[in-house]
């Protein structure tokens, strides 16, 4: 329970490498209608030689600035910071994004209005320079089913900090860490949420995720979510190849490589399927036995009782 003296929420910001553009994601939390919250502004190691000496120069009262000589990664902070706030609600909110004004009211708005909630989701309006377009979620996705095939929440979602209690982290997740622990609160029994409304701008720099994954990372990264949820794979098994078939198909680059790595996925969960109706076989094999040992065991009695 949050304590009265308190915030609500506590953003993690990481900000590495990401100096010049802080003062803007300072700006729009600035906004937000919705102030009950603080901040934790997270220096990994930056070497780009302005952004330690532009995070020591933030003065905000809502802001708390840590400045680390090694970089750990983002995965790494993120659960750090995460385990050092104190509040109900946490989210990561990277430095080169920007909030719409309320963001924060309207996300823990629909999180309190349903306790089995874990996770709040917006629509985003993804920007750079040259462009702004908006991209919808889809509710109905937000399901594990869907979410073993693709990420189908904001990354930076508002997340209710008991969701995260003993959350496995296991899996070595670099990149698209958010992926694995969005799918893994969901997975644990909580429900995910969505508020209609663009109301979160993600920048697309040339080192944006989207930019800067290989393809070889992607499946990389697709495997050791096969590895850590394999149950849920072989549960879900027709749905994740549907919609993952789909996914493929909308990546127009290299599609004879695309084609063998789905190909690849797809053998790996139907192994992983089969697998399962093996077990079930055998489960179904041992339960007959014992079901007949039992009626020779009751046969008996009878013949003892009868005679």
């Amino acid at each position: 329970m949050t304590k009265e003296n308190e915030p609500l929420v506590g953003v993690v910001m990481p900000a590495y490498n990401q100096g010049r553009f802080v003062g803007e994601a300072i700006d729009s939390l600035k906004k937000q209608t919705f102030q009950n919250f603080f901040v934790h502004i997270i220096d990994d190691g930056s070497n780009d030689g302005v952004t330690p000496d532009i995070l020591k120069a933030v003065e905000y009262e809502k802001a708390k600035v840590f400045l680390y000589k090694m970089n750990r990664g983002v995965a790494y902070r993120v659960r750090e910071h995460f385990a050092k706030l104190k509040t109900k609600y946490v989210m990561v909110f990277c430095a080169d994004d920007i909030l719409a004004p309320t963001f924060l009211e309207d996300t823990v708005k629909k999180m309190d209005e349903n306790p089995k909630c874990g996770i709040v989701s917006t629509n985003i309006y993804e920007f750079s320079e040259n462009y702004k377009m908006e991209i919808k979620f889809d509710k109905k996705k937000m399901t594990l089913p869907y979410m073993l095939s693709r990420c189908y929440c904001l990354g930076s979602s508002l997340i209710r900090k008991q969701s995260l209690e003993n959350l496995d982290y296991s899996g070595g997740f670099v990149r698209y860490q958010d992926w694995d622990r969005l799918t893994t609160i969901i997975e644990n029994g909580w429900e995910a949420e969505l508020v209609e409304k663009p109301l979160f701008y993600y920048r697309q720099l040339s080192t944006s995720l989207s930019h800067s994954i290989s393809i070889d990372e992607e499946v990389g990264i697709r495997k050791k979510m096969l590895k850590k949820h394999a149950k849920y794979y072989k549960k879900y098994y027709e749905t994740v190849i549907l919609d993952m078939q789909y996914h493929f198909s909308e990546m127009k680059m290299g599609k004879n490589w695309l084609d063998e790595q789905y190909h690849y996925l797809n053998d790996e969960i139907k192994r992983l399927k089969n697998e399962n109706r093996v077990l079930s076989n055998q489960n179904r094999q041992l339960n007959k036995e014992k079901n007949n040992r039992f009626n020779v065991k009751k046969c008996i009695k009878r013949m003892i009782r009868k005679y």
